[in-house]
């Protein structure tokens, strides 16, 4: 008899297949598939070039990250709502410099040092 060719074996394993590409949770293990991803390739190329159809294929993620919003970079995110809040405060910023450049006058002591080196000789 003629041995059959490796694409008759892939299209007539077809049917056993699933349990061969799936790991499998065993006595307490996760346990490899029967059937390597690259070997899995060449057997789904030679069944759809046989004209069948490859049943276990994944779900495509194109979509999925073609509605994915692409975050972009924070200060771009926020530089509205920054802006917003640099032009809100910046409306009594004199009044506030000016309170603030008082309160520090007020609170340095000035020291006379003529006064302090006539003290000591007395």
């Amino acid at each position: 008899t003629e041995r059959p060719s490796v694409r008759a074996t892939a299209v007539m394993s077809l049917s056993t297949l699933p349990r061969q590409l799936k790991p499998i949770f065993a006595n307490g293990r996760w346990r490899k598939p029967a059937m390597s991803l690259r070997k899995q390739a060449v057997l789904r190329k030679q069944a759809e070039t046989a004209g069948q159809l490859w049943p276990w294929a994944a779900p495509s993620t194109l979509r999925a990250r073609l509605e994915t919003r692409r975050k972009g970079h924070r200060r771009h995110r926020e530089a509205e709502e920054r802006k917003r809040l640099v032009e809100q405060n910046m409306k009594g910023m004199d009044d506030r410099v000016e309170q603030y450049r008082r309160a520090e006058k007020a609170r340095r002591v000035r020291v006379d040092v003529w006064s302090l080196l006539n003290q000591d000789d007395k």
